[in-house]
């Protein structure tokens, strides 16, 4: 058996066929004879959240729209 485990999770949007599979590894340091399946369970989404919290970022595309509509509404909240 390799001492590193090859993992792999798609992030889901909501939307069918459109994720990207992301892969990361989970080395055999990590998994002890006791560990229960639920254990083990918790180890594999564990490192899978590090992965895409480390590795997944986020790109606004309105951000610029959102300032002015937000302050629009500030301004229309201060005139009532």
């Amino acid at each position: 058996m390799s001492d590193n485990f090859a993992a792999r999770y798609e992030l889901e949007d909501g939307y069918v066929g459109r994720g990207r599979t992301q892969t990361f590894r989970i080395s055999a340091d990590e998994v002890e004879a006791e560990m229960t399946e639920n254990e083990l369970k918790r180890l594999f989404y564990e490192r899978a959240e590090e992965h895409r919290d480390q590795n997944i970022g986020i790109a606004p595309l309105n951000y610029e729209d959102f300032l002015v509509w937000a302050k629009g509404i500030q301004a229309r909240e201060k005139d009532q």
